[in-house]
């Protein structure tokens, strides 16, 4: 799908911006990257009903949208899409899979995945994370239970986990930022700024 030198070589799927891109589905299609080389977007292949059989996409130079690979990894699940972050020539992302009677233990995610679409790691939980952000090393995971987890970027394997408390009162991330000099940066759902070494 790509080159050595990082340029992209999927099926044009047409103008990067128009009618032909579709609507924005609240819900299947959030999907801010951090940290990215270029744009990234979710497409559904069916215009009739857009949230389905969703692609990871960019625009290319030309300004059409060429596909990198589906969004679910697993073809007989949706997944609904969520934050992310780019890690050299992959994609760290979360997310929940879709189910009628709501999300279910073990249906949110993180997984790592190399531009061709080869799944690197997933791990799973049964909360949906809220944020992400990598300092290269590590990928930090928010969660709307009031989690903080840390992930090896190499593996998904957790180095660390804790539960996000002011004053002994829990409080949910809904915004993370690695800092310079070593420092997490964390916005709480309380508008609360909060500060912690990378090595905690």
């Amino acid at each position: 799908m790509f080159d050595l030198d990082g340029s992209l070589d999927g099926p044009e799927v047409g103008p990067a911006y128009g009618p032909e891109v579709g609507g924005f589905d609240l819900f299947n299609h959030p999907f801010a990257v951090r940290r990215a080389s270029r744009p990234y977007v979710l497409v559904g292949t069916d215009p009739d009903e857009p949230h389905r059989d969703k692609w990871v996409t960019t625009p290319g130079a030309d300004g059409t949208l060429r596909r990198l690979f589906p969004h679910s990894w697993v073809p007989s699940e949706h997944h609904f899409g969520g934050p992310a972050v780019e890690i050299g020539q992959s994609l760290v992302y979360a997310g929940a899979v879709h189910h009628g009677q709501g999300l279910q233990p073990g249906g949110a995610y993180v997984v790592r995945r190399s531009l061709d679409g080869a799944v690197r790691w997933q791990y799973r939980t049964d909360h949906p994370a809220t944020a992400l952000d990598t300092d290269g090393d590590t990928v930090y995971v928010a969660y709307n239970s009031g989690a903080l987890v840390a992930l090896d970027s190499d593996d998904g394997s957790v180095r660390w986990r804790t539960r996000l408390e002011v004053d002994g009162a829990p409080t949910t991330a809904l915004s993370l930022a690695v800092a310079p000099r070593g420092h997490l940066l964390v916005g709480t759902v309380d508008g609360r700024i909060l500060e912690f070494p990378l090595g905690w």
